[in-house]
Order: C-alpha cells, then structure tokens, then sequence
C-alpha cells in the first residue's frame, strides 16, 4: 500500500477513535476500565489494580497462572507481557528473562484470567509478566 494511502487510513482511524461514544464503564469512568497485575515467576502477586490474587500452577511443571481481580472479565481485552517483576524490593530479581507470554479467559471463573509463560522452544517456563485487562463498559 502506498504511503499516502497508510497515512491517510491511519490518520482515517484515528479520527473515528476520537469521535467514537464515550460510555461509563461499571467504574464509572469514562469509556474504558483498567485493571493490572504484576506477578512474579513464583506467582506471588507484586502489585496491581483490580485485582484480587495470583497464583502460580506448579502441577504442570510451572509456567501456568491463574490471575483474579474483582469483577468479571469475560468480555475485556487481555494483553501480557514478560518483565521485571519488582526491583524495588527485590522480588522477582532485577534481570529479564526473554519468554514468550499468552492469555486468556480462566475457564470456570469469570473474573480469571489464565496466563501461560514459555521459553522460546514451547516449553513451560514461570517467568515474571504484567498483565493489562481492558474493559470497554
């Protein structure tokens, strides 16, 4: 595609973003709900918002999370990533190890997330991520 027809598709969505309905989300904030855990390779739960408890599945070997927070997140947008979990006070150590994170919704537990960590073979790996949950109302 040109560039010309990239920029002006992309300046085309932009404008449809910014004019779009803003609606409350059951926070009564405006449009969208934000919720975040970070969670260390160990499953400890270091710090976030909306959320309730972490846990790391160690039946499967490691690498498999269970993430809860406070309300249902059947319907949000879930993104993660891996990352330091916390130099501040040590938890998780303060050296990245590269992985490869994927997620969706807990099944059974509407206000879960499941979250899986690996190394870049496929195998299970617990590695430290933050976790970012988007709600739209």
């Amino acid at each position: 595609m040109p560039k010309m027809k990239r920029a002006s598709l992309f300046g085309a969505t932009m404008l449809a973003l910014l004019c779009a309905p803003v609606h409350a989300a059951p926070d009564r904030s405006p449009g969208m709900a934000l919720m975040f855990a970070v969670v260390g390779g160990d499953g400890t739960l270091l710090r976030g918002a909306g959320v309730v408890s972490a846990a790391l599945d160690n039946s499967s070997g490691g690498g498999m999370y269970y993430v809860v927070f406070d309300r249902d997140v059947s319907g949000c947008v879930y993104t993660a990533t891996a990352g330091i979990a916390d130099t501040r006070s040590g938890s998780g150590g303060s050296s990245l190890t590269p992985g490869v994170v994927t997620v969706s919704s807990l099944s059974g537990t509407p206000d879960g997330v499941f979250v899986e960590t690996y190394d870049f073979v496929g195998n299970h790996l617990s590695l430290a991520f933050h976790l970012t949950v988007f709600c739209a109302k």
